[in-house]
């Protein structure tokens, strides 16, 4: 919702402007309130308010962009490091979605089971050397506002 001020002799016209339609969309409303009703093509659409009074003057509000809930989605998975003996490896998972958590797990060589790692809650984390940690896979679970949970692919630390 665009918010406009009201005033008895100003004109109100909200442009829409979206990337799959380029061209401005004029559409008066007679109250100061502007609504937008969801259609997937909206995503990414530019809205601004432009104030017209009586003389002809205009007044052209900043830019709003319309972004609806984006489905919870890993765009960039954690890779493998290789570091020397001695120095701390650091992994990173990307993802889109409201509200995010983080939580990452690892398993160590040899295990068939993954560990939560509970101090490891946020999308970029470092893994101080232990010796027993070469071969340790790692990965994330990521949740959104709504519960709904994936998980990255794992990643391999490597000691050199």
């Amino acid at each position: 919702m665009v918010k406009k001020q009201t005033r008895d002799s100003f004109e109100y016209c909200d442009e829409l402007t979206s990337i799959e339609i380029p061209e401005t969309t004029q559409i008066s409303e007679a109250d100061d309130d502007f609504n937008v009703f969801y259609a997937a093509y909206r995503d990414g659409m530019s809205v601004r308010c432009v104030v017209t009074d009586a003389s002809g003057k205009k007044v052209t509000s900043n830019t709003v962009t319309l972004k609806y809930n984006q489905p919870l989605t890993i765009t960039k998975q954690p890779a493998n490091a290789t570091v020397n003996t001695g120095s701390a490896a650091s992994f990173s998972v990307t993802a889109t979605g409201k509200g995010l958590k983080y939580m990452w797990q690892y398993k160590n060589a040899g295990d068939t089971s993954w560990t939560d790692w509970t101090s490891k809650t946020t999308a970029n984390i470092s893994v101080a050397y232990a010796a027993y940690r070469n071969g340790m896979s790692v990965r994330c679970i990521v949740t959104d506002a709504t519960g709904k949970k994936v998980t990255s692919n794992s990643a391999t630390l490597i000691y050199k």
